[in-house]
């Protein structure tokens, strides 16, 4: 995925996301989470995983990474990628 891709991808989820947590909370009558907070948590939470995403594919298909890390070296970052990325899509589903 290119570098512009991903940039396009992060503001349409980002946008999507906001529209339905909006969209949501306007439905239940609830009141919904400032602008600030919306736009600040759902953009760096989609942001991180899409860059962990991107890095945890980097780590399966770069061999000249595989060699460097080693197999130690490799568990330790999928698993801190995935992790990651668990963190930042439950902080998103806070918001809903």
């Amino acid at each position: 995925m290119t570098t512009q891709t991903a940039l396009v991808l992060w503001g349409i989820i980002t946008l999507l996301i906001i529209l339905a947590v909006g969209s949501k909370k306007q439905l239940q009558s609830k009141p919904s989470p400032s602008l600030e907070k919306l736009l600040f948590t759902t953009a760096l939470g989609v942001g991180a995983v899409i860059i962990n995403g991107q890095l945890i594919w980097k780590a399966f298909t770069i061999s000249e990474l595989q060699k460097l890390l080693e197999w130690d070296g490799l568990v330790a970052l999928i698993l801190g990628c995935f992790y990651i990325s668990l963190l930042a899509l439950r902080e998103i589903f806070k918001l809903f």
